[in-house]
């Protein structure tokens, strides 16, 4: 999938290889906040945020911070 020339997919991954192998784009980067960015039939996941690959503990926080509102303390 290509936006204005770059790769990127909002609701998939932007490339499925013949092997299966998925890869999640947004504006030409991988990059995935519901899952991991790169999943195989092989068991290979790799985590990546606007990207740069991250840890599975890294992105659940990142991504936690960037979905919770912030609180509101009175």
């Amino acid at each position: 999938w290509w936006l204005r020339g770059e790769l990127h997919r909002e609701n998939g991954p932007a490339k499925i290889w013949p092997n299966r192998r998925e890869e999640w784009y947004r504006h030409d980067q991988l990059h995935r906040e519901d899952g991991p960015a790169i999943e195989s039939q092989n068991g290979i996941r790799e985590w990546w945020l606007d990207g740069k690959k991250v840890s599975e503990a890294v992105h659940r926080l990142r991504v936690g911070k960037m979905k919770t509102p912030e609180k509101v303390s009175f």
